[in-house]
C-alpha cells in the first residue's frame, strides 16, 4: 500500500514539474514577443551616439591642451634673449624620456648625417612625454635637444635668425641646424623610428 502511495505521489510530482516548466516556457515566449524591438534599437542608437560624442569631446579637449602648450612654447621663444649666446635650459618638469636619439656621423648613431661639420656624437634629441598624460587623452610629445659638446654646435631658426644654444625645448616643426645640416625635430624622430624598424626587420623575418 505504501509503495502504491509513493508511486502516485512521485507521478503527481513529475506531472506538476512538467506543467510548471511548460508554463514558464509559455510565459517567457509571450514576454519575448511582447518586447518592443524598436525601443531596443533606440537604446542602442542612443548609446552609440553617446560614445561618439564622448570621443569627440576627448579629441577637442586634447586639441585645446595641445594648442595651449604650443602657444606657451612659442611665447617663451619670443621672450627668450636673442643675443646669440649659448643658452642651456633644463629639461621640463613632470616629463619622462620616451626615446633618446643620438645624432652624429658615426655608424652606430641613431640618426646619421654624413657631413664633415657633424661630429660622431654631435647632439642628442630626447623625446619626452608628460607623466600625468592619460591613455584616454595622451598629450603630444615634447622634443628636448641638447649639444654633446661639439665645436660647431646646434642652432634653431627664430626671429628670422639662427640662434645657437646648448640645450632647449624645440617644437617639432622648428628649423634646426646640426653642423651645416638643416632639419627638424619631427624629421629626426621619423628617421630614428625608420632606422629602428629597419634594424629589427631581419630578426622579425627569421
Amino acid at each position: 500500500m505504501g509503495f502504491v502511495l509513493a508511486a502516485l505521489f512521485l507521478g503527481q510530482y513529475c506531472l506538476a514539474t512538467q506543467s510548471y516548466a511548460a508554463g514558464t516556457k509559455i510565459y517567457l515566449s509571450q514576454a519575448v514577443r511582447g518586447v518592443d524591438v524598436s525601443n531596443l534599437m533606440n537604446v542602442v542608437v542612443i548609446v552609440l551616439v553617446g560614445l561618439v560624442l564622448l570621443l569627440l569631446l576627448i579629441w577637442v579637449v586634447r586639441r585645446l591642451i595641445r594648442r595651449s602648450q604650443l602657444a606657451s612654447l612659442r611665447q617663451a621663444r619670443l621672450d627668450s634673449p636673442s643675443d646669440g649666446k649659448r643658452a642651456a635650459r633644463s629639461r621640463p618638469e613632470k616629463t619622462e624620456v620616451v626615446r633618446s636619439i643620438v645624432i652624429g656621423n658615426a655608424k652606430d648613431a641613431d640618426v646619421r648625417f654624413e657631413s664633415e661639420s657633424v661630429s660622431e656624437t654631435h647632439a642628442e634629441l630626447l623625446v619626452l612625454r608628460h607623466t600625468d598624460s592619460s591613455p584616454l587623452m595622451p598629450l603630444e610629445p615634447i622634443f628636448y635637444l641638447r649639444d654633446l659638446e661639439d665645436t660647431s654646435g646646434i642652432e634653431v631658426f627664430r626671429r628670422d635668425a639662427w640662434q645657437q644654444f646648448k640645450a632647449e625645448v624645440v617644437l617639432g616643426d622648428e628649423q634646426l641646424r646640426v653642423g651645416d645640416v638643416e632639419t627638424t625635430a619631427d624629421e629626426i624622430n621619423r628617421l630614428a623610428i625608420q632606422a629602428r624598424v629597419a634594424a629589427t626587420a631581419p630578426r622579425a623575418s627569421e
